[in-house]
């Protein structure tokens, strides 16, 4: 006969006991998973060519949370962010457009790798050439990864190989689909499309007047079409150095950020579909001492001050845009010292959260030379 060991038999206040600790797993589970939507994440890449995704337990960088998710890219990348929608992070390679795309769902702790795009042109393009954004189609409930190359500096066949890939978020990617071809010439920092109220934006120049800002290149991601919003008065047929121009969200609104090398100043509009452009902010920098180079408004602060982040130099930085004070370095909480500056060529990981989330930018260095940004404190799952 066999012998089965069975549990033995539980008295009323062991019944009420398992009960009371399952409740409390459950309760503990749900407050995990909310936990993990409300806290900022971290995103690093490691030198054997792979990136984390981890969070933090309190906002002191020494406590991180040993909970991760890694993805193994298996060969050399240069990995930067190509966007971020309802609590998904997009993630591709500026370098090679013949590298994969990655799509991250940190909730739920996992990725999903995307094929790169058939371009006729399948070659190794110039980074100026390759142009990419990622955005949700509110009517059809999918995730769509668009791809413009063949650009740069010099076009390929005066036009852009346009291509979209649709990712549903419960079946995956659907395969690459190609759209008609787009005679525009992106700038640098345009490469990485801004999503905002349905819609990629680009910053673009002309063909004809390489060089020269025309406007806003908009890509309506529901009806998957073009269109163009021209540049402000006081930009539109000047030459310009694109690096000293670029778009951001910024408090529930899609702006423009010049920093304007002679004078000195920086200055941000408003980007409206209405073809408007009203001036935010006009700040009055002192070229002589403020050494930045690539500012980003984050928040105004309740004292009227603004929040802004410095990508090169990795200085989270406090100013009155109205008069000229001191400003301090956030981070350490000291004056920021005019004089010496820890210049840093480029953080590969500038991320910016869904189009009406909370955003909060730091930048820390890491072993290895690896470089940390914190950002969206506000995720939201599938389906907003």
């Amino acid at each position: 006969m066999d012998h089965q060991l069975l549990p033995l038999p539980m008295v009323e206040d062991e019944e009420k006991e398992a009960v009371r600790r399952s409740k409390e797993d459950d309760d503990d589970d749900q407050m995990k998973k909310k936990r993990r939507i409300e806290r900022e994440w971290f995103l690093f890449c490691r030198p054997c060519y792979s990136f984390h995704l981890c969070y933090l337990d309190d906002p002191s960088y020494e406590n991180t949370d040993p909970e991760e998710l890694k993805v193994d890219t298996g060969e050399e990348a240069c990995l930067c962010s190509i966007g971020t929608c309802n609590g998904l992070l997009c993630l591709g390679d500026f370098d090679r457009d013949r590298n994969p795309v990655y799509i991250i769902d940190p909730i739920n702790n996992r990725f999903l790798t995307i094929r790169s795009s058939p371009d006729p042109h399948c070659r190794e393009v110039d980074k100026l050439g390759f142009m990419s954004g990622f955005g949700y189609d509110d009517v059809s409930g999918v995730y769509k990864v668009l791809r413009l190359s063949g650009g740069g500096w010099e076009p390929f066949d005066d036009k852009m190989v346009c291509s979209i890939c649709t990712v549903h978020p419960e079946h995956g990617a659907m395969g690459w689909r190609f759209l008609k071809p787009v005679r525009y010439l992106l700038v640098p920092e345009g490469r990485a499309g801004v999503f905002f109220r349905g819609k990629l934006y680009f910053l673009l120049i002309d063909n004809c007047c390489n060089g020269f800002f025309v406007g806003v290149l908009c890509f309506d991601v529901v009806k998957e079409k073009f269109s163009e919003i021209p540049g402000p008065a006081q930009l539109n047929g000047k030459f310009i150095n694109f690096h000293r121009l670029h778009m951001v969200l910024f408090e529930g609104k899609l702006v423009l950020v010049f920093r304007n090398f002679p004078e000195g100043s920086v200055r941000i509009w408003e980007v409206n579909d209405d073809h408007s452009w009203p001036i935010l902010f006009d700040i009055p920098f002192d070229r002589t001492k403020d050494k930045f180079y690539h500012l980003k408004p984050l928040k105004q602060m309740p004292d009227g001050c603004l929040l802004m982040y410095d990508k090169f130099c990795g200085k989270l930085i406090s100013c009155d845009y109205q008069v000229k004070e001191p400003k301090y370095d956030l981070l350490s909480g000291e004056l920021i010292n005019y004089d010496v500056f820890p210049f840093i060529p480029d953080i590969k990981f500038d991320v910016t959260a869904r189009r009406d989330g909370k955003v909060q930018l730091s930048e820390v260095q890491e072993e290895g030379g690896c470089y940390v940004n914190a950002w969206s404190s506000n995720f939201v799952p599938y389906g907003d």
